[in-house]
């Protein structure tokens, strides 16, 4: 994909060698090789998981600063994206496939007085890599997600993260929704033993964290004009290989919505369609990976985040 902008580098966010605690060198250079799992476990021993928002936190490399908000999300993220979900409450599963190409199935609950929960799982053909490439080219996102017109992201150079803004036109709104939010990509394992796969976390930054237009140094799009700004609360994301030879994309999501104005007969409607169209539209990014812009970005690996993450486990189809 397009070589990102420089990155920015705040007061204080020196280079890896200038940092005095050798345990701190070691958790930042486990960032850099994208074993963000390890450097999780390392920074927790050694109390190096801070508050995102205190004074001292500004004075960190931007590899722990990455990491503290990381370290908010990644552990309700994995039980966020087990299917069937837990709990009660749930509708569904909305269920639809085209024979072995793709099967998709949905479901939804109101968690809160105007939140909805979503958790899909949609299978394909194809590997780890092919869908990590979907997940990752996020200004590509427009190829397969339903409504969305465009899209701008920033690319790290230090984590394995980007920031992107996702421009949606829904039929109800007569303005470009805008939707910021930072994407990180986790390799999956607990107590030390690695799983097959990529845990992917979105959240909006707050507007503290922003600093002179960056986050954790990537640079954050601008708006388009006369548009409807959105924000991501919290989006969770795993790619897992199955033992048939495909591979699965399970997805939760809080969206907030106005129940008042969401029936369920409308809402079951809406889901049942939308979420069809989305693995409609992926399955076909899998068909055209060269056509849709994907392979060519995959082969430059710009990043190293495709062999880092989507060709680290031997167990992943191909």
């Amino acid at each position: 994909h397009p070589v990102p902008a420089p990155v920015a580098t705040a007061p204080g966010f020196g280079p890896l060698t200038t940092l005095a605690s050798p345990v701190a060198r070691e958790v930042c250079s486990l960032v850099r090789q994208h074993r963000i799992q390890e450097a999780l476990e390392a920074a927790r021993r050694t109390g190096l998981l801070g508050e995102e928002a205190s004074p001292a936190a500004a004075a960190l490399p931007v590899e722990l600063r990455w990491l503290q908000a990381v370290a908010r999300v990644a552990p309700t993220a994995e039980e966020r994206t087990c299917v069937p979900p837990t709990g009660a409450d749930w509708s569904g599963p909305l269920e639809d496939e085209d024979g072995e190409e793709w099967q998709m199935q949905f479901w939804y609950q109101w968690s809160g007085p105007d939140v909805l929960t979503t958790v899909s799982k949609n299978t394909f053909r194809g590997t780890v890599e092919h869908l990590l490439a979907l997940m990752y080219e996020a200004d590509l996102q427009k190829h397969w997600m339903p409504c969305v017109v465009s899209g701008v992201a920033t690319w790290s150079d230090v984590v394995p993260a980007l920031v992107v803004d996702i421009h949606a036109k829904l039929p109800v709104m007569p303005k470009i929704l805008s939707t910021m939010m930072h994407r990180a990509f986790i390799d999956r394992g607990q107590d030390g033993v690695s799983s097959p796969g990529v845990l992917i976390v979105d959240w909006t930054p707050k507007s503290e964290h922003i600093v002179d237009g960056s986050y954790c140094g990537m640079s954050v799009p601008e708006p388009p004009p006369r548009c409807v700004r959105g924000s991501v609360q919290f989006g969770a994301c795993k790619i897992v290989p199955e033992p048939d030879g495909r591979v699965s994309v399970i997805a939760s999501n809080d969206v907030h919505f106005p129940r008042r104005l969401c029936p369920d007969f409308v809402l079951r409607r809406f889901f049942r369609s939308n979420a069809r169209t989305c693995a409609q539209k992926m399955h076909e990014c899998l068909l055209d990976f060269h056509s849709k812009g994907y392979a060519e970005r995959v082969d430059a690996d710009g990043q190293g985040v495709y062999k880092s993450l989507g060709r680290r486990n031997p167990a992943s189809p191909s």
